[in-house]
């Protein structure tokens, strides 16, 4: 296609054509990055870890849904998608969820809402700030309508945590995106974006 001859031509078309390609995007951070940057030196104990991942649909592509699991297991070293515990920060005890990407994108699931809302929970009852760190894809679709529910039950535990006057803060990583910035990460008293 060319330009009608009125059209503005660039000033030095060689340089137009020798455009640099776009910088590669960083990997995200892993959730033990994120808890060494935020947390006091050796200060995070992980809770709420129980868990377990269900396979409510027996979901299977190329792989089925439990092998998608243990290769994530084995790749991150946690058990699921998120990693919650206790922690100090600057010296005042918090509760504290950190997402990790690398586990199936950070997806949430029946066990990373369980956690979520049970580290909310403990927050709220022992009147300590609650802490996330969210990077995630957004709702685990090989969970089906289970992982689409966790989205109700993790906003109405940060509902249940601004009733109670606990301050909630989040730190948006990159990427936040679907079901968990829908739901609870953009539920807090403060959010910070990566």
């Amino acid at each position: 296609m060319t330009s009608p001859p009125d059209a503005p031509q660039p000033l030095h078309p060689e340089k137009a054509a020798a455009t640099p390609p776009d910088p590669p995007t960083p990997e995200p951070k892993g959730a033990e990055e994120w808890i060494q940057i935020l947390f006091d030196p050796q200060s995070f104990i992980d809770s709420f870890d129980q868990v377990r991942t269900p396979d409510p649909l027996r979901f299977s592509d190329s792989r089925d849904y439990p092998s998608r699991v243990d290769e994530a297991r084995t790749k991150t070293g946690h058990r699921e998608a998120i990693e919650t515990g206790v922690a100090w920060l600057g010296g005042q005890k918090v509760i504290a969820a950190v997402s990790d990407f690398r586990f199936i994108g950070g997806s949430m699931g029946f066990a990373v809402g369980e956690r979520v809302v049970e580290a909310m929970d403990e927050a709220r009852k022992s009147k300590v700030p609650f802490v996330a760190v969210t990077c995630s894809g957004g709702a685990r679709m090989q969970e089906g309508i289970v992982a689409l529910a966790q989205m109700a039950k993790t906003a109405g535990a940060a509902q249940r945590l601004h009733e109670a006057g606990v301050p909630m803060i989040t730190v948006l990583a990159s990427p936040t995106t679907g079901g968990v910035y829908a739901s609870y990460a953009t539920q807090a008293d403060l959010i910070i974006a990566e």
